[in-house]
């Protein structure tokens, strides 16, 4: 399949995928209002009426680019605005409104197909009746288009939309045998979409080998740059390209080498059913191409620094800090869910230029051994953590600060996913709150905002069984875990039982595959201390002059002697302070440290934290990185005399 490496690779180099990353920003905050009146209406909130007008205002939106106007969406179009129109002036309102809520509720992202064949029927049988059945716009080519678009939008952007650009696109490939799908071209409409999930799905998993935060968007995007680069001369393949771009940089896709490492960072998002199940299959289709391709597809890692991709509703609004994603959206999205309260987008330069400056792709890291050996842990402590969380469903962990908590916890949690685009990190502050986490007031219709934890639990029950969602709180500690959990304290520690929701006395479970990873530097008051043990089982981290040395001996070999002085540090802490007032390795793993740069950081950061804690300033003088460099014998200075 060197054809195929070869046109993904064309298209990952071509302006069509660099100049319209940028429009992923708009395509946000625009999918989460329409997600939110898609489940207003699955509510009852929502009346059918509203529900159209967004829809034919969503299809039909345009975005200013350049001196242009393009459709926000890649299918953006007269016609299938003239569908919803259309539905409107034949169906019976009572029984559009029930065909839809039929249509749109509890799909299997999966395999959606049996939902459309329904759906397509009841069209078929409105245009069969309208005048004589001469109702043009009542098509079931429309029909496709909006349901996977209101999936879409609805599931996390986990089924992609099938439109007439792609279709094009898929024909065009089959016919020049780039792909290979049989089923595309049968007559029966099931069939036929389901060949079309394969091959998104298949097209997706070889793209998110390249980087994760690649999905349907850039799918979608490719199919697009397909037809405009059959339709026009090379080069000219701006004129139909969609904008349904992600938000995330490029350049380091480009310039990795074919050689470069066969491990993917993170599991392929795409793979929950579709490719992956028929990998084995021999069918024939994409199977092959993923089998073929993957071998040399250029790889590159994303910026761990970044944390765990963040949830896209409820705390922005609320005022609960989101760290911010990855690279990006995440291939479903992060704001149709991934629910947050969509955090501003990051600048696509940056996020370029970030991903330019990463290094080839780590091994991928799904197990406790691969964590273990990431994070030069050891084995024992890792597989410890790994099988509370995967027993018990949550897990704290505990420290002082600067042993490095939240990047443990982040790493265990993108592992434990095994894909960084199920993997949540939330920055616990005093200021946050019950309803930014669990349910918020009621909004001017009735309707209860749902939190961001809740949010992301009804993700995850809608996702297959065997997808872990993992949700990071990081420093629970510092506020009431009881009050700002509510509910949630009473299934944490009784999973298998139902509470009622107190503002919108719902029944709620927490699923399944959803866990919880929380972190505590022990600052907040010794009730919250106690009521965290009691819901979390827990682990510590403690400062490890050892851990230090091995991460020197890698990144800056010049200055391993720092692990001497660290030690030295903390004995001299204890001394003074107790067991309770030490620092954490981590502000020493630093890439690139030198002796200026140590000087820097002891200066700084060292001195200020350690001033802060002596009641007697002049004993200062004895944290000097000099002083303790000396008694340490470190960086070949003598031992200092005993007395």
């Amino acid at each position: 399949m060197a054809k195929l490496k070869s046109i993904l690779r064309e298209f990952l180099q071509s302006e069509a995928f660099r100049g319209h990353l940028q429009l992923a920003a708009a395509r946000l905050p625009a999918a989460q209002r329409l997600k939110e009146t898609i489940a207003a209406f699955l509510r009852g909130d929502a009346g059918l009426a509203v529900l159209c007008e967004a829809l034919r205002g969503a299809v039909g939106e345009q975005l200013a680019w350049g001196t242009e106007q393009r459709p926000l969406w890649g299918f953006g179009g007269p016609g299938t605005a003239r569908f919803v129109e259309a539905l409107e002036r034949v169906a019976e309102p009572v029984e559009l409104e029930l065909e839809l809520r039929k249509a749109l509720a509890g799909i299997d992202p999966a395999d959606p197909t049996e939902k459309l064949r329904a759906f397509a029927g009841f069209v078929t049988r409105l245009a069969q009746q309208a005048a004589g059945g001469t109702e043009p716009n009542l098509h079931v080519g429309y029909a496709t288009c909006l349901l996977s678009f209101c999936w879409h939008i609805l599931y996390d952007q986990e089924v992609p939309v099938f439109y007439g650009g792609s279709h094009k696109a898929i024909k065009e490939l089959i016919a020049d045998g780039t792909i290979v799908e049989p089923g595309y071209l049968s007559r029966d409409l099931g069939e036929r979409f389901r060949a079309f999930l394969h091959i998104c799905r298949g097209l997706r998993e070889l793209l998110q080998r390249v980087n994760p935060r690649l999905g349907f968007w850039t799918v979608e995007a490719f199919f697009d740059w397909v037809v405009a680069r059959q339709l026009a001369a090379p080069g000219a393949d701006s004129a139909l390209v969609s904008a349904r771009l992600p938000q995330l940089g490029e350049a380091a896709l480009l310039g990795a080498s074919p050689s470069a490492a066969a491990g993917s960072p993170a599991a392929a998002a795409g793979a929950v059913s579709g490719a992956r199940a028929a990998a084995g299959s021999g069918s024939g289709g994409m199977p092959h191409v993923v089998a073929t391709v993957l071998a040399d597809m250029p790889r590159t890692a994303v910026d761990e620094d970044e944390g765990a991709r963040t949830i896209e509703q409820g705390i922005a609004r609320g005022g609960a800090a989101v760290l911010p994603e990855d690279a990006g959206p995440p291939a479903a999205a992060p704001a149709a869910e991934l629910p947050p309260a969509v955090p501003p987008v990051a600048d696509a330069t940056a996020s370029a230029a970030r991903v330019a400056a990463a290094a080839p792709a780590a091994p991928r890291v799904d197990s406790p051994e691969a964590l273990a050996e990431q994070l030069l842990l050891a084995p024992e402590l890792v597989a410890s953590m790994w099988a509370v969380l995967r027993e018990r469903g949550r897990l704290l962990i505990t420290g002082p600060p600067g042993v490095g908590k939240t990047h443990v916890a982040c790493a265990l949690a993108r592992a434990f996913a095994a894909d960084a685009g199920r993997a949540h990190l939330l920055a616990i502050h005093p200021a946050v709150r019950h309803e930014h986490l669990v349910e918020g007031e009621r909004e001017p219709g009735g309707a209860v905002r749902d939190g961001v934890l809740t949010l992301v639990a009804e993700r995850a029950r809608r996702a297959p069984p065997a997808a872990r969602f993992v949700v990071v709180l990081d420093e629970l500690g510092v506020v009431d875990p009881a009050a700002v959990l509510g509910e949630w304290a009473v299934l944490l520690q009784h999973r298998a039982e139902s509470v009622v929701l107190a503002r919108s006395q719902r029944p709620f479970t927490l699923p399944p595959n959803l866990y919880l990873i929380a972190t505590d530097s022990g600052d907040g008051s010794r009730l919250g201390r106690q009521v965290l043990r009691r819901l979390f089982p827990a682990v510590a981290l403690a400062p490890d002059a050892e851990l230090l040395r091995r991460f020197l001996q890698q990144q800056s070999p010049e200055v391993v002697w720092v692990a001497d002085v660290f030690a030295a540090l903390n004995a001299r802490l204890v001394e003074d302070l107790g067991p309770g007032r030490v620092l954490g390795h981590g502000l020493f793993m630093r890439s690139g440290l030198d002796e200026a740069g140590l000087e820097r950081l002891w200066a700084h950061e060292v001195l200020p934290l350690v001033a802060a804690e002596l009641d007697d300033p002049t004993r200062l003088e004895r944290y000097r990185l000099q002083a303790l460099r000396t008694e340490a014998g470190a960086g070949g200075l003598p031992v200092a005399a005993p007395g």
